[in-house]
């Protein structure tokens, strides 16, 4: 929902108003396909919600394997306002799914990972839900070779470093959560991402809204700086990231080539409508502003 501005304790009349699919999972698969490369996302749907999204995705072009769950799946809200830039996001709490649910997924999974390149789990995962899912999944995905990209917070991305992933991308908060560091800093950051080193990751990107990203990894570390611009959507940045970072592993590119077309693919979803729909035309010309370290 779009407003000049939004007035608490007041009746907000929206300007524009726009239903899509949407999540972690779903905003990556988009930059991929827009990128013209094969993606599938797994996901679990229920209710009237999932019917919805399902056929919203498939209307777009993304390709799905769907796990059905009885609970619906949720719906988010987004209020954008156009006066001050400031998004915020209203997040239905996820339903709990059930053992069952789980091992379907994880059987669906082990058959997608049979025609899988790169492999990226990302999002908060639902209650009922193991904790150990992720590194459950790694760790399958490592045991056949593909590359395993992770975009997860707290005591989730915390479990699945024992599979030692590919490359993990928290962001700021995300890490000074994860491991109790203050990450206000450059040398807290630093320290905090030698924790996850330490504990399996063997790549490491921390991101910072459209400030300095770092990457560190085979003892060295670099630095992003992305261009100034002004934001007209940022939701899904971090998912247009992880998906240029993606795309450009699948085509053979080291890691830090990797991440730079990355920064410049969230920041090309900033300038846009926002949840992955970047325009791929100005990523080229972005990638040229990025200042690396």
């Amino acid at each position: 929902m779009v407003f000049a501005k939004v007035l608490s304790n007041q009746v907000n009349r929206a300007m524009e108003v726009e239903q899509l699919s949407s999540g972690k999972g779903i905003n990556c698969a988009r930059v991929i396909m827009n990128l013209r490369q094969p993606v599938v996302a797994l996901l679990f749907v229920g209710g009237e919600s999932g019917a919805w999204l399902r056929r919203a995705v498939q209307a777009e072009g993304i390709a799905t394997s769907e796990v059905d769950v009885p609970q619906p799946t949720r719906t988010c809200c987004t209020i954008l306002e156009t006066g001050s830039g400031a998004a915020t996001e209203l997040v239905e709490n996820a339903a709990p799914v059930d053992m069952d649910a789980v091992h379907a997924y994880l059987a669906e999974y082990r058959r997608l990972l049979e025609r899988c390149r790169v492999v990226v789990c990302a999002g908060t995962l639902p209650p009922g839900v193991p904790v150990t899912l992720y590194r459950e999944m790694l760790q399958m995905a490592v045991d056949r070779g593909v590359c395993t990209l992770l975009d997860a917070q707290g005591e989730s991305l915390f479990s699945a470093l024992p599979a030692r992933p590919f490359l993990v991308k928290p962001n700021r908060m995300e890490l000074a959560a994860a491991t109790g560091i203050d990450c206000n800093t450059e040398a807290g950051c630093l320290q905090a991402i030698k924790a996850l080193h330490r504990e399996g990751a063997r790549w490491v990107m921390v991101t910072d809204g459209g400030g300095e990203a770092l990457l560190s990894g085979n003892n060295q570390t670099w630095s992003y700086i992305p261009p100034a611009i002004e934001p007209r959507n940022p939701i899904g940045s971090g998912d247009s990231t992880m998906g240029g970072i993606a795309v450009s592993l699948m085509l053979g590119k080291q890691v830090p080539e990797a991440v730079h077309f990355g920064v410049a693919c969230g920041t090309a979803n900033a300038m846009g409508v926002g949840y992955g729909r970047l325009d791929v035309s100005m990523v080229s010309s972005l990638l040229d502003q990025v200042v690396v370290r």
